[in-house]
């Protein structure tokens, strides 16, 4: 019989083809009386990237299905380049499979997956045995043909022929080797490889995991046009920015497509870990096959860890997945990709250089039709240096030219999504301030998208985040601060205590190894009695990110270590708990207690060291009893002189890699990866320890980790510390990304506008002088109008509806202006100086009256806001007193000071303001005229912008 499971899709068209196949295989095993297990779009265990439409599994045959929801005329490849050429549909479609333009690579690079899980799993493994099918789901007629090389592994099948090929490659004489249906051959396959549901044939299944928030996909033509330009030019480089959300990411199927228009045989795309990984495929659901930029670049199955207990990850060799000579290669979150060096103490990746080991996994020497395009967003935080960056154009053509590369780097900025969002829009400003280096200023307004948080609301955050985890989230700026959170929930709202335990959510940041527990009932738990959906054959892989929540924590079986360091005493505490994955399974570990509670992200110096002296102590034993000297890798290493040097230590000879003198020999390591095998047993306290999960509470988290994530609701607590300024590009950015990590809100915790007044000295009485402008109505100027008609416009538009200009007459220094009113006369002198500063008038000719009111009407004429760093905070100032029934006016202006008039209804007020070359204002001083709306401004000055 055919058992038949099935995971979830995110195609509908998946869903209904399952459902016919399903049935009508079913049909045939139960007529042939065969057995086999059928599974549809099931879940990779072991690895994220191994995505398999359907899968069928006999006693002694493996078969991979990929659907293809396609119909028309199908013209396939010539022979020759079957491997990698051009699958086109109705004369002009690209039937496109993954990062090909061409289903058979696809499916070849699955069967590549399946068989690196396979082969170490099941003795009786053999490669032929793995077939490939691509079923198209409506009807398909093929113009060319499968090379014979092929034909034996791979089909091309349509609704009405699938069952009739799959019968084909079935009904053959078994190898009485091979038995992929014994208990240990069906557990690789339905838990230790994949999970699925058993399936029911009469339900119908949802469509996908989650309603996604699909990333806006915009159309730019300029983008595009400059994107294509770059795939056929020389250049090896290119950049693609842009702001959060504006579609950058969403163009990648349209950059594939031109790819594949233009021979390129490959098109993978890369994001920067598995986390925003599934964070891209979330909102991009139309991307398909995108790998981890980290899962790819390096071999996890070649790790090694020297004698400090530093594990180092290589970068891979061959890469028989990603070879194409004329390759795309598409990496996401750019900005993240560095040449800082990262290195821990315990862990380091290929170099410890990124950007270096990426380029050189690429490898555009050795492959120069290869070409890379870093997609990423410059105003988000890095995990190091701006300028040693992907996303920093003459940083990447400095690289190349070390490496003999000389090629232009292409660039390109998408342009800003300007959709109605809130959240985006704010990003946007931010992004623009950020773009014109100008820090001075940032005001957040509150919307139904991102509020500004009262205080007295602050505690139902924390109830929110505590109550739904895994969609609200607290961002903070320091670990210290995430410490405090993060306790202060576990102790006033979950109350269990200090110390780690039942209900806790935590977040991991190491990457471990750990297997299943037998589950331990506790009524704390809302996971008592729940059935472990994995079996753990072998041990889980639980990366760096991961969320979980804990079941139990055994504080009657705490492993705990003392060593004496330089006469410090250091104990280093192992607590064994249950937790209860974000994908569901339940792992046992121990918890490193003095990394959960440390303030910082790491362990202290002497900590590290005595944990290295604990894991040594189990190693010193198994050394001792089968030594180096006495094992088959130091004969090897005998036999290899000019490959080691020996040296003294302790009295000890020791062996050392004759090029680094630091290093153990390769012969040393093998020896060591051998004997350490024996240590590395689910049960013993060494492989414990090895493991032990670093774990922080997960309420609360830094920026920093949370850029990896998205958020439905984000809690921003926007207060780094008492001594790090706001005003500078670092803040910026980091606000920039805590709000860019909400989805759908985001609220603002202790938020305090950025101005040029956070730093200002305010005072009603000052010795400075300033110039006394208050007689100067206008400024005259040497251009294309005499003085005379730059006198006629001011006054037709001061006296408009009053007044009525008769006659202007010049003289020296002097307009002689004859104004009627009310049929009357009046006669004014208008006086000027050499500066061009024209007076209030004087009286000639007329009622007194008369001239009381023209004066009152004869305002100075505010000149423009200089432009310069004070130009946009000016200008936003003036609007927001504007709103208040008070005008500003600009009277004169020099270097780093301006004089300014304010008025209401009823009176006003000069000031001298003195501002910085970052644009903050320094001194904001009376002047003369009207105290009382000296007081109102400076009052609504501290109201606005929340000053202290």
């Amino acid at each position: 019989m055919l058992e038949v499971l099935k995971g979830k899709s995110s195609k509908s068209y998946e869903n209904e083809f399952f459902r016919k196949i399903s049935v009508e295989l079913s049909q045939v095993f139960e007529q042939r009386q065969w057995d086999g297990v059928l599974l549809g779009m099931p879940e990779c265990v072991v690895r994220e990237d191994l995505q398999i439409d359907c899968l069928l599994v006999t006693e002694s045959q493996i078969i991979i299905i990929d659907f293809k929801d396609y119909s028309g005329t199908l013209e396939l490849p010539s022979e020759e380049n079957f491997g990698f050429g051009r699958w086109v549909l109705n004369g002009d479609v690209t039937v496109k499979g993954g990062s090909s333009p061409n289903p058979f690579s696809q499916l070849g690079k699955q069967r590549i997956k399946l068989i690196d899980e396979l082969k170490y799993r099941l003795h009786d493994f053999e490669r032929k045995s793995i077939s490939t099918v691509v079923c198209f789901h409506d009807n398909i007629e093929v113009v060319g043909r499968i090379p014979r090389q092929f034909q034996i592994s791979f089909s091309i099948v349509d609704s009405n022929n699938y069952l009739n090929k799959i019968v084909d490659i079935l009904d053959v004489m078994a190898d009485k080797n091979m038995n992929y249906l014994s208990d240990k051959g069906r557990q690789t396959f339905t838990e230790t490889l994949f999970v699925a549901n058993e399936y029911q044939f009469d339900i119908q299944f949802e469509t996908g995991f989650h309603e996604p928030r699909v990333e806006e996909r915009t159309k730019n033509i300029n983008s595009l046009q400059e994107i294509r330009e770059f795939l056929k030019s020389d250049s090896k480089i290119m950049t693609l920015t842009g702001n959060t959300r504006s579609g950058k990411t969403a163009l990648i199927p349209d950059i594939r497509e031109f790819a594949f228009d233009l021979g390129f045989t490959d098109a993978p795309v890369f994001a920067y870990s598995n986390r925003l990984r599934r964070k891209m495929l979330r909102n991009n659901p139309e991307l398909e096959e995108v790998d981890s930029l980290f899962n790819t670049v390096f071999d996890f199955n070649s790790e090694t860890i020297d004698e400090f207990y530093k594990k180092t990850i290589p970068i891979k060799g061959h890469d028989e997945i990603h070879n194409q000579d004329k390759a795309l290669y598409i990496i996401d979150d750019s900005q993240l990709i560095t040449n800082s060096d990262f290195d821990t103490d315990l862990l380091q990746f290929g170099s410890g250089l990124l950007l270096d080991d990426v380029l050189n996994y690429i490898d555009l020497k050795s492959n120069p039709k290869r070409k890379v395009i870093f997609i990423g967003d410059k105003n988000k935080l890095s995990y190091g240096s701006n300028t040693e960056n992907a996303l920093n154009p003459e940083y990447l053509k400095a690289l190349l030219d070390i490496k003999g590369i000389f090629s232009e780097i292409g660039n390109t900025e998408f342009p800003d999504n300007d959709g109605d969002s809130e959240i985006i829009k704010v990003c946007n400003k931010i992004a623009n301030n950020i773009r014109e280096e100008r820090y001075n200023e940032l005001f957040i307004y509150s919307s139904e998208e991102i509020t500004i948080c009262e205080k007295k609301k602050q505690t139902n955050i924390l109830k929110e985040t505590w109550l739904n985890p895994t969609s609200r989230k607290i961002l903070v700026f320091s670990n210290k601060q995430a410490n405090q959170v993060n306790t202060w929930i576990k102790k006033q709202l979950i109350k269990n205590g200090g110390e780690i335990g039942a209900k806790d959510y935590i977040v991991f940041n190491s990457t471990i190894q750990a297997y299943g527990p037998r589950l331990v009932e506790n009524d704390f738990s809302p996971f008592a009695n729940n059935e472990q959906p994995f079996s753990f054959v072998e041990p889980k892989r639980v990366d760096n990110g991961y969320f979980g929540e804990v079941i139990t924590a055994d504080h009657n079986h705490i492993i705990e270590k003392t060593v004496v360091i330089k006469d410090e005493k250091v104990i280093l505490r192992f607590i064994p708990c249950q937790i209860k994955l974000q994908d569901g399974s339940i792992i046992e570990t121990f918890v490193f207690d003095n990394y959960l509670k440390a303030t910082k992200n790491e362990l202290d110096r002497n900590e590290i060291i005595a944990y290295q002296i604990v894991l040594s102590s189990y190693e010193k034993e198994v050394f001792d009893k089968e030594p180096f000297e006495r094992s088959v890798e130091y004969q090897e290493m005998l036999q290899h002189p000019d490959q080691f040097i020996i040296s003294k230590k302790d009295g000890k000879e020791i062996y050392r890699n004759s090029k680094d003198k630091r290093k153990l020999t390769r012969f040393e390591k093998a020896y060591r990866d051998r004997v350490l095998k024996k240590l590395k047993v689910p049960n013993s306290e060494y492989f414990k320890l090895l493991n032990a999960a670093r774990v922080k509470f997960g309420w609360a988290m830094t920026v920093n980790k949370a850029m990896a994530y998205s958020f439905e609701t984000v809690f921003f607590n926007t207060n780094q510390d008492e001594n790090r300024g706001k005003t500078n590009k670092g803040y910026f950015k980091w606000i920039y990304t805590g709000i860019s990590s909400g989805l759908n809100n985001v609220q603002l915790v202790n938020w305090r506008p950025i101005s040029p007044f956070l730093k200002t000295e305010f005072s009603e009485s000052t010795t400075i002088t300033a110039p006394n402008k208050s007689n100067i109505i206008l400024s005259l100027s040497n251009g294309d109008q005499t003085f005379s008609e730059q006198l006629q416009n001011y006054l037709e538009t001061q006296l408009s509806g009053v007044a009525t200009i008769s006659n202007i007459a010049s003289k020296n220094f002097l307009e002689i202006v004859i104004l009627e009113m009310n049929d009357k006369k009046i006669e004014l002198f208008f006086d000027y100086n050499g500066r061009g500063e024209m007076k209030i008038p004087r009286l000639k000719l007329g009622e007194q009256e008369d001239f009381a009111l023209i004066l009152s009407l004869l305002k100075p004429v505010s000149k423009d806001v200089p432009s310069g760093v004070m130009q946009s905070s000016l200008q936003e100032f003036a609007a927001i007193l504007e709103n208040h029934d008070i005008q500003m006016r600009v009277l004169d202006f020099h270097d780093w000071n301006l004089i300014l008039s304010f008025s209401n209804k009823e009176n006003n007020v000069r000031i001298q303001l003195w501002y910085t070359g970052d644009g903050m204002i320094s001194k904001f001083y009376y002047i003369d005229g009207s105290k009382e709306l000296f007081s109102e401004i400076v009052g609504l000055i501290k109201e606005i912008y929340v000053l202290d």
